[in-house]
């Protein structure tokens, strides 16, 4: 019995971390998060993430978004997790290094790059 309760609890908590990375990521509807060049000391672009599971690019030009759509490279405009370690935004896998109130470090494995987002408020 104290194993199915141990099962239990475990699977509960599991479910109320994803809940709480959805919330944070997507601001439960919605969320544009803006990449960070620490190197440039700007802004290069922002990613959304919407609940439903979609995600886009948009480049930053003059203060304005601009969606990017695929051309020759065609990308799911998708993102969903592996657990609260693995990001999958657009098809690529980034490693969750921190995921703060308005900052999320991911680390890209194939360059071995961190990539710092900040929630757009």
């Amino acid at each position: 019995m104290k194993k199915y309760i141990l099962i239990f609890v475990f699977f509960v908590s599991c479910k109320n971390n994803s809940n709480t990375f959805v919330i944070r990521l997507t601001n439960q509807h919605k969320q544009f998060w803006n990449i960070f060049n620490q190197k440039r000391g700007y802004v290069t672009g922002s990613y959304s993430f919407d609940v439903n599971g979609e995600c886009f690019y948009y480049t930053n030009k003059n203060g304005k978004k601009s969606k990017i759509f695929d051309d020759d490279v065609v990308v799911p405009h998708s993102w969903s997790h592996i657990g609260d370690s693995i990001l999958v935004i657009n098809g690529s896998g980034k490693r969750i290094l921190h995921l703060g109130q308005d900052t999320l470090v991911l680390l890209n494995t194939i360059i071995n790059d961190t990539i710092l987002l900040i929630r757009n408020k």
